[in-house]
């Protein structure tokens, strides 16, 4: 029972790092929020907190980093609408959250460690 939980919560954090940051990053984009830096950081705030949280330092930075330099090199180089390439760059750091999460829980399961 308690894998089941712990897979429930990796799950549910992935889509609120994912769905919550994309629906703000939407809203900004219908009401034009420039420049793009802001629209691309407040989707990525959640999962580097996200990151930082679950222990991967290095990494929370790396991917944020790279997740806002692709979406700036997109726009830029216009390689498709803003929404659509919004959805698909923010798609990546939130699958690796969701990784690094069930890493952690499934850890916690083997080990058979308490919260």
């Amino acid at each position: 029972m308690r894998i089941f939980f712990l897979i429930s919560a990796a799950l549910t954090a992935a889509l609120l790092v994912y769905a919550l940051p994309m629906l703000i990053e939407v809203e900004m984009l219908r009401w034009r929020i420039e420049p793009w830096i802001l629209r691309a950081l407040s989707a990525e705030i959640p999962v580097c907190i996200l990151l930082f949280a679950l222990g991967f330092r290095w990494s929370a930075l790396a991917v944020s980093s790279i997740a806002v330099m692709g979406e700036g090199f997109g726009l830029v180089l216009r390689l498709g609408p803003e929404q659509n390439l919004a959805m698909i760059v923010n798609l990546i750091p939130a699958a690796l959250s969701a990784t690094a999460a069930m890493r952690i829980a499934l850890r916690w399961h083997v080990a058979g460690e308490e919260f």
